[in-house]
């Protein structure tokens, strides 16, 4: 009888406590509001879905993202195939030259400063907002 009794609080008591570690870390996140950042590319997106899709962009096209810090998760945001780059400073001429090869159609950058692609040969600036940058791509390029 005591051992069941004394099994049944301590169980009471680790369950009572995991509740209010639960409650204290989901009151710390609202408070601090902090988005993770592995997901802020592809909230940025949600948040320009709409002038995204005003753009046309083909079902079928693929997208280059960058920075992107969960894999593919920008991707999942625009529904397309296509690759995510984790840091901006790797996107470059040659980069982008080889993703055109793979059959990349539109480079998705998104920057709070600003951006400009740096070559005019293979891309179009077709998007800007919000610090976001939408190129589309050209299979024409300069080897």
């Amino acid at each position: 009888q005591t051992l069941h009794l004394v099994t049944k609080l301590a169980l009471i008591t680790i369950i009572l406590l995991g509740i209010n570690y639960s409650g204290k870390k989901i009151h710390e996140r609202i408070i601090n509001n902090s988005v993770d950042n592995k997901f802020r590319l592809g909230l940025l997106i949600q948040d320009n879905i709409g002038d995204i899709k005003n753009l046309n962009i083909a079902p079928e096209a693929k997208f280059i993202v960058s920075p992107e810090n969960c894999p593919n998760g920008a991707l999942l945001y625009l529904d397309k195939m296509g690759w995510s780059i984790r840091d901006l400073e790797q996107v470059n001429n040659e980069t982008i030259k080889n993703y055109i090869k793979f059959g990349a159609n539109y480079l998705l950058i998104a920057s709070n400063e600003e951006f400009e692609l740096f070559t005019n040969n293979y891309s179009e600036l077709i998007y800007k907002k919000n610090g976001l940058y939408i190129y589309k791509l050209s299979l024409i390029y300069d080897n």
